[in-house]
């Protein structure tokens, strides 16, 4: 009763709890459901009172119907509380009777499984199997949920989706607009482009932007982005009524926001102060993440570049922090003072994979690794491109062996267009691998003199990780897998990883620091992608051991097919 009147009393609901916990075993499936239910709709979370019901769910789980399990998945997403055991079994049991299920149970289902992170492509498959059948009869409520299920779930169910984007084009005034805007999400977060869909959509919002709320605006415009769908005539008009409600915001939606104007249509100067504002604003309560993602978005943002000031001070302390982790953890000159297990947590608590454009710049700053020489950079480029002219003609040719067999292992791009209506081929955030770093050597230790180029590409792994003779290379540097980017995939590591090699074989003991500190001479170092936080750490390591080498290192972002060195580099603290 008090979940239907929507009141909670919870001194009575403690009594209830103690009394359910005792008596759970009388309950049949249905009423066992609906309990759960009722105390997830009043937001009243009892985990002994949850284990208890899940306990009886599991033994009599033949017995639940269809709308008994969607009941209780749906109450136990709810409260979150994540029983794996529970949502299996109940997978199984809504599988043997989806044919029977309606369709308020089959959104429910997908909803509850997505929700608590729990995926389980059969089940999911068979509900879009009976979704697609029924897409007709679907309420714009569940046609929203579907969408959202299966893409919090990053589950591509290319052909439910394509059914989707075609029944919204077809009706899509009878949808709300949140509803639209959770769509859209799901097409971008899927990165699949629907061209009927995305039409419609404009258009809709064309007509009734009034109905939109600034954050479901600032979503669709990042899903424009992720799929590459631009209407820039739409885009400007969204950014006034963005701008406007700025405050409505969360922390992600400003990062996105500001991703996908500058993707989208270059920059919009009233729309770019209104997020620098709101972020400034927001400041200290906002993940490091997101503050390395918004300072790289408006950085070619001119219009707001005095309004970014506290921005990009809010950056620079954030990598201020990082820097000195980094110091502690491997002192010059000494040896370091945190074990693998330690070092590697503390980078995944950072919270962020990589620095970014502007953020790189000013870590490197603090930890003193300054950018290389002009001449360097000249080297680096003829006519574009990633091979220098100073270059010996082996490391010419080694070069262009890598790049030709980057381009032989890229898989066929789709030429086509995808047909009106329907989903197309991934629009794919990451560009093939061009990851490419160049360095030159010109070091000295005692008598040996060592001068030579070190040129690698992400995975291709170099002799000193493969050669048997180079097995204790742990020794000199360490380096942590980051999500999304392993240390056999990060060139700069294996350069560094290299270089440490040869320096070995010149007679350096890497356990000591006395025999470290005899290397002499000068590393720079040039890289084609912005290097990941444990990269960073790798040089920072390498200039803690070698500290009478003089490291410098510079990363230049590809833009296009051709690497061009257009900047110097300069880092200003």
């Amino acid at each position: 009763a008090m979940a239907q009147w929507r009141t909670r009393k919870d001194e009575l609901m403690n009594a209830i709890v103690l009394e359910l916990q005792k008596k759970a075993g009388e309950f049949a499936p249905t009423p066992l459901a609906m309990i759960a239910w009722s105390f997830a709709s009043l937001q009243f979370k009892s985990l002994p009172l949850m284990n208890a019901i899940s306990a009886e769910a599991g033994q009599k789980i033949a017995n639940f119907k269809t709308q008994d399990l969607a009941h209780l998945a749906w109450a136990f997403a709810n409260l979150r509380v994540q029983d794996q055991a529970l949502f299996n079994v109940v997978a199984d049991r809504f599988q043997r009777d989806i044919k029977g299920a309606l369709l308020p149970e089959l959104t429910n289902i997908a909803w509850a499984f997505s929700k608590n992170n729990f995926s389980h492509e059969p089940l999911m498959n068979a509900i879009a199997d009976e979704a697609i059948a029924q897409m007709q009869n679907l309420k714009p409520l569940e046609v929203a949920t579907l969408a959202w299920a299966f893409a919090v779930g990053r589950l591509r169910h290319r052909q439910l989706m394509a059914e989707i984007g075609g029944q919204v084009a077809r009706w899509i005034d009878r949808f709300q607009a949140s509803q639209l805007s959770h769509i859209a999400w799901a097409f971008g977060a899927l990165s699949l482009k629907h061209t009927e869909f995305l039409a419609a959509l404009s258009g809709h919002i064309h007509r009734s932007i009034g109905n939109f709320k600034a954050e479901g605006l600032s979503g669709i415009a990042w899903a424009f982005a992720m799929v590459r769908h631009c209407d820039e005539q739409l885009l400007r008009r969204m950014a006034v009524d963005i701008a406007k409600g700025i405050v409505e915001l969360r922390p992600l939606a400003l990062e996105r926001c500001a991703w996908a104007y500058r993707l989208l249509i270059g920059r919009s100067p009233e729309l770019m102060t209104a997020l620098v504002m709101e972020s400034t604003r927001k400041l200290d309560s906002l993940p490091t993440k997101t503050i390395v993602n918004l300072v790289d978005s408006l950085y070619v943002s001119v219009p707001v570049a005095m309004q970014k000031e506290s921005l990009e001070s809010g950056l620079a302390a954030r990598m201020e922090v990082i820097a000195s982790f980094f110091m502690r953890a491997w002192p010059v000159g000494g040896t370091p003072t945190i074990d693998k297990d330690e070092y590697t947590a503390q980078l995944m608590r950072f919270c962020v994979l990589d620095c970014g454009i502007v953020g790189t710049p000013l870590l490197l700053n603090h930890l003193g690794i300054d950018v290389p020489s002009r001449s360097f950079l000249q080297e680096c480029r003829t006519h574009g491109r990633m091979k220098s002219s100073g270059l010996p003609v082996p490391q010419q040719q080694q070069l262009q062996q890598l790049q030709q067999l980057q381009q032989l292992q890229q898989p066929q791009q789709q030429q086509h267009e995808p047909y009106q209506g329907a989903v197309g081929s991934r629009t794919d955030q990451s560009e093939p691998n061009r990851e490419l770093t160049l360095a030159r050597l010109d070091i000295t230790v005692m008598d040996q003199h060592l001068q030579d180029w070190v040129i690698t590409q992400a995975d291709a792994t170099p002799p000193a990780l493969t050669n048997p003779s180079s097995e204790d290379s742990g020794k000199w540097l360490l380096v942590v897998d980051m999500p999304g980017r392993k240390r056999c995939q990060e060139s700069t590591s294996l350069v560094l990883s290299e270089v440490c090699s040869q320096i070995s074989a010149l007679g350096i003991d890497p356990a000591s620091m006395t025999s470290c500190s005899t290397v002499q001479g000068s590393i720079q170092i040039l890289s084609t992608v912005v290097p990941c936080l444990s990269t960073i750490g790798v040089l920072w390591q390498f200039t803690a051991r070698f500290q009478n080498v003089c490291l410098t290192f510079v990363e230049q972002v590809l833009q296009t097919d051709l690497v061009g060195v257009e900047h110097t580099g300069e880092r200003n603290g």
